[in-house]
């Protein structure tokens, strides 16, 4: 079957700040996802965790860096608001994750789960790499969201996506300082 690609139109700036809301509430489930997988003892859970942050990695880096993903929200979108657009990043942030071993290894059925020839986003130097990458790609993506809602034409945010910023936000803070302190020792 073959898809026509119908033309983008212009969302209203009421769409706009709907769309920013549901940007921000992946962020936010991210963020808690990443700090809590780096707080938990008990392997089930961390794992659990590890899924929850690397199919909202997977959706914000698409998001920012796949214009061609099959998400109907659009990153060219908020270009009405001359946004702050993240530095392109390569699908290949390290021996132990990649995009394709996040779609193999957790968000698709796949053989490779049990040939097992590609690495997997798992174990302590997969948890390593998701931090890493997760913090550098929601410190990009603060830094989008502040220029849209600072533009004059943002017509602001809910109550919801208001609140999500602020946790958002402030877990991305208590992320920072993860990854500083664990850089220094």
């Amino acid at each position: 079957m073959i898809q026509i690609l119908q033309p983008m139109t212009t969302p209203s700036h009421d769409e706009l700040a709907g769309y920013l809301r549901c940007l921000i509430y992946d962020l936010n489930v991210l963020a808690t996802s990443i700090e809590k997988m780096m707080a938990e003892s008990d392997d089930r859970i961390v794992e659990a965790y590890k899924t929850a942050a690397l199919i909202k990695l997977r959706t914000v880096y698409d998001f920012f860096h796949r214009p061609t993903a099959s998400d109907s929200i659009k990153l060219q979108m908020f270009q009405v608001y001359n946004p702050t657009v993240p530095p392109h990043q390569s699908q290949n942030w390290g021996t132990w994750l990649t995009h394709q071993s996040i779609n193999t290894y957790v968000v698709h059925l796949d053989v490779e789960r049990v040939t097992k020839t590609e690495p997997q986003p798992k174990f302590s130097r997969g948890e390593r790499a998701v931090l890493r990458t997760a913090v550098a790609l929601m410190n990009d993506a603060k830094q989008f969201i502040d220029s849209v809602a600072g533009h004059c034409d943002f017509v602001g945010l809910n109550s919801f996506g208001t609140r999500w910023r602020t946790e958002f936000v402030d877990t991305l803070n208590r992320l920072n300082a993860m990854v500083a302190a664990r850089s220094s020792t």
